[in-house]
């Protein structure tokens, strides 16, 4: 078993830490490296090493107990795109290999209300000060207006009112400049505790800083403390913050390409629109009649409604299709352009979505998207999905078919 890797110019990528995920700010930021990989699982015997080709063709080694921990959710031929700072710290502690624990379906409460206190830390620095004041920061975060889009709003609708944000924002001012995540996360804290700050009092923490680092943003996926480098976005304050709550990207799988960011449906993937329906799902924000599960059935039709907005009618918004054989779940759902999903991508709207989910985890994986007269069959469960009808109230009636 080797991992080759290939460079090349690539577009839609991101860099998704073991421990923190990394949120890249511009992709053409001359001190990022870039590489671009296969995944190669070739015979045992001539295993000598596992490595990528960085630039200049140097080989770094992966451990081979990462290699492994890779092939059991990638399959050989994977291509990957890789979007990093520095190749030799992404091969050792970047992977995406720890799996967030979804909730188990005998254990979900769909009328469940969570609610989180958190505080925004707008940071200044001697040669850096936030573009944005008080006023943009509370409106970012607090405004009630949905076509704002603000934190609390956006999730109040994602949650459908079960996940209740409310938070406080304080500056502060580090007496030098940071931009590594560390450094502000370790600094910042000693000047919150000097100012009498807490921060156990407080569920999650965002430090905001003035656009001094490589990415827009970090985050511990299901921790306590997230970086804003881009005070101006909504998205990456949404984003970001999707990570605290453990939920990782919206990735998208194009035969063998694979984008990290690639599923424009999802404000965890490439653009500020409503969560897609896995996402939903592991977050536990579906009433347990309007997902539909299933698993042995030959052949079966079930009508969904559109996920974004409010369900107007009695069908089921998700559709989840479950196998033994395989170690994750296929997920079927519809969009519509809604408040916050106006700018969601036409090839969304209309059509239905094909996501996969590994059992466990809470990486999503767009796999393809349907309209009228279009199949998706996966290989390894023998499921074909289609378009049986579409509804007058702008509903779709799906079939799945065992091949």
């Amino acid at each position: 078993m080797r991992i080759f890797a290939f460079l090349g110019i690539l577009f839609l990528i991101v860099s998704c830490q073991y421990d923190v995920v990394d949120d890249i700010k511009s992709f053409s930021e001359s001190h990022i490296e870039v590489g671009f990989y296969t995944v190669i699982e070739e015979n045992e015997d001539e295993v000598e090493e596992y490595g990528i080709f960085q630039i200049e063709d140097e080989i770094i080694n992966i451990p081979e107990n990462v290699h492994k921990e890779i092939l059991k959710k990638y399959e050989s031929g994977t291509n990957f795109e890789v979007f990093t700072e520095d190749i030799d710290e992404f091969v050792n502690t970047q992977f995406d290999i720890d799996a967030m624990m979804m909730i188990h379906d005998d254990q979900r409460n769909p009328n469940q209300v969570t609610e989180y206190h958190y505080l925004a830390v707008m940071v200044d620095m001697p040669l850096y000060q936030l573009p944005c004041s008080v006023d943009d920061i509370n409106k970012s975060l607090f405004s009630v207006d949905q076509s704002d889009k603000s934190l609390e709003a956006f999730y109040s609708l994602q949650s459908r009112e079960r996940l209740v944000l409310n938070g406080e924002v304080v500056q502060i001012s580090l007496s030098n400049n940071y931009w590594k995540f560390s450094d502000i996360l370790s600094k910042g804290r000693s000047e919150l505790a000097r100012m009498g700050y807490d921060v156990n009092d407080y569920s999650q923490v965002l430090f905001i800083t003035p656009d001094v680092s490589p990415y827009a943003g970090a985050a511990y996926l299901g921790g306590k403390y997230a970086q804003i480098d881009k005070c101006q976005s909504r998205s990456v304050i949404t984003h970001e913050f999707g990570h605290l709550l453990g939920l990782k990207h919206a990735s998208k799988r194009e035969g063998n390409l694979f984008q990290e960011y690639g599923d424009c449906s999802s404000t965890l993937g490439c653009r500020h629109v409503e969560f897609n329906g896995p996402h939903r799902y592991a977050m536990d924000w579906f009433k347990t009649n309007e997902v539909k599960t299933i698993k042995n059935s030959p052949r079966l039709t079930a009508k969904i409604s559109p996920i974004d907005g409010e369900n107007t009618s009695n069908n089921y918004k998700l559709i989840k299709i479950v196998s033994d054989a395989v170690n994750y779940d296929l997920f079927v759902s519809t969009r519509k352009k809604s408040l916050i999903s106006n700018v969601l991508p036409n090839e969304f709207v209309d059509r239905i979505s094909i996501h996969q989910m590994y059992k466990g985890d809470t990486k999503s994986i767009l796999l393809a998207t349907l309209g009228q007269n279009e199949s998706y069959t996966d290989l390894s469960t023998r499921k074909t999905i289609s378009i049986r009808s579409f509804l007058t109230n702008g509903d779709i009636e799906v079939m799945v078919s065992q091949r």
